[in-house]
């Protein structure tokens, strides 16, 4: 990158090491220049969400798109039933 060029691996990984935080999202869009600044703007065909789980190992296509938005766990922390010990339907 120091040069204005991204090198990807040909495979990314992800390794859980506890069972909270953000999920990770992974796109099936590939930057479509390996110099840095160029537009990825375009169609995104498919996306994948993988929650945290204490040893859990993903591995994709190192030219795949991906990241953990902390914004993403709140949304769906907002969705979850809270724990209270008792069945929904109480």
């Amino acid at each position: 990158e120091a040069n204005g060029v991204n090198v990807h691996p040909h495979i990314g990984t992800v390794t859980y090491l506890c069972d909270n935080g953000a999920p990770t999202v992974f796109l099936e869009k590939c930057v479509g220049s390996p110099y840095v600044g160029e537009s990825i703007a375009g169609k995104i065909e498919r996306g994948y969400v993988s929650w945290p789980r204490l040893g859990k190992h993903v591995s994709f296509d190192g030219l795949w798109l991906h990241g953990a938005p902390e914004e993403l766990r709140k949304v769906f922390e907002l969705h979850q039933p809270q724990a209270s010990g008792k069945d929904q339907d109480d």
